[in-house]
């Protein structure tokens, strides 16, 4: 199976994070995190560390039922002839 339509999706959407990057790299942020206020930091960069913060999240929501789902698959590839 081709992989092309992957890999253009995948270059589709880099191409459009950077161009934001690009566009927002001069605007600055205050961020407020409770009691800690800090003052002038790229938006950026806060977008950025709100995707990974997103992802380790659901990477930890959901570990366990989605190792579950594939041990449950592996049987069942064991048992079919």
């Amino acid at each position: 199976m081709s992989r092309l339509p992957q890999r253009l999706a995948a270059v589709l959407i880099l191409t459009a994070v950077a161009g934001f990057a690009y566009s927002n790299a001069a605007e600055r942020v205050t961020l407020r995190l409770g009691l800690l206020v800090i003052k002038g930091v790229p938006l950026a960069l806060v977008i950025t560390g709100a995707a990974v913060l997103g992802m380790l999240a659901v990477l930890v929501a959901g570990g366990r039922p989605g190792l579950r789902v594939r041990r449950s698959l592996g049987d069942r590839l064991a048992r079919e002839p």
